[in-house]
């Protein structure tokens, strides 16, 4: 009983997270810088983490992690 309690818990938290991307993604497509500021804040070290497990230079996957953001930015009213 606990462990489904903590599964659905889990998964409301993911649903949660999920939304909150979604708005935050809406308001960068809407050219609010801020939201743009707290989408990097809430997923850089996912973005880092992928692109460094790929590449597996620190340097590279910092680099990376910038250019996807900047093409979010650049991209964002598409």
């Amino acid at each position: 009983m606990l462990m489904l309690m903590l599964a659905q818990t889990m998964e409301q938290e993911a649903v949660r997270d999920r939304e909150g991307l979604d708005r935050l993604l809406a308001a960068v497509a809407a050219g609010e810088q801020e939201a743009l500021a707290q989408l990097y804040h809430q997923t850089r070290s996912a973005v880092y983490g992928l692109a460094l497990s790929y590449v597996k230079n620190a340097h590279d996957a910092q680099d990376i992690t910038q250019d996807t953001f900047v093409q979010i930015w650049d991209n964002a009213p598409q």
